[in-house]
Parts: structure tokens; C-alpha cells; sequence
């Protein structure tokens, strides 16, 4: 639901499964960096190597707002085994991504 207008938001099709890409034919990301909402920073290069989820989201995003806790628990179910999943709002304030922010570390 979008707390701010109190609409509620229904996935009703997605796209197909893609097919994994073959490691060997995988490309590293680019430059990913910033600073974390709880203080320091945060580079995706400290991170090569690991699986890392990106997750590019807003506070004013309905749908971002209904997945925020779902990604939440993927993190938690799977970070002891390195699985990391980085939020990145390049939009909202600080002090609204913080008011929102579900995701460790969020940038």
C-alpha cells in the first residue's frame, strides 16, 4: 500500500524467467559506491566476488515499498552465507530514505 495516498498496489503479470547467465560470460559492475545511511561508506568493489543483490528503489515507489520487506528477509534468511542486498535511493532525502530504509546497507 502507498501510505502517503493509501493505494494499494496488485502485481498482475510479470515477465518470463530468464535463463542464468554462464559465469564465464558474466560482466563485472560498474562503479557502486556511497555513503550509508548509517554511517561510513559503502563500495561494491569491497564486495567482488560475493552475490550481491542491488536494489534500486524510492520512498515515494509503491511497488519498492511493497518488495522492501520481502528483500529484507532474503537478506536476513541468506547473509550468513555472504548474500548481501544494497539498497541505492538517489532521489529522497536523507531523512526520508531513512524512515523507510528496511535494507542493510542502504546507500
Amino acid at each position: 500500500m502507498d501510505v502517503a495516498s493509501r493505494i494499494s498496489f496488485r502485481y498482475t503479470e510479470a515477465t518470463k524467467a530468464g535463463t542464468p547467465i554462464p559465469e564465464e560470460k558474466r560482466k563485472a559492475a560498474g562503479p557502486v559506491q556511497g555513503t550509508l545511511l548509517g554511517g561510513g561508506t559503502y563500495s561494491l568493489a569491497e564486495d567482488m566476488g560475493k552475490i550481491v543483490l542491488l536494489n534500486f528503489w524510492g520512498s515515494w515507489c509503491g511497488p519498492c515499498i511493497n518488495e522492501a520487506p520481502q528483500l529484507d528477509t532474503i537478506y536476513r534468511q541468506h547473509k550468513a552465507s555472504g548474500v548481501m542486498v544494497v539498497g541505492l535511493d538517489v532521489k529522497d532525502s536523507k531523512d526520508k530514505v531513512h524512515n523507510r530504509a528496511a535494507l542493510q546497507p542502504c546507500i
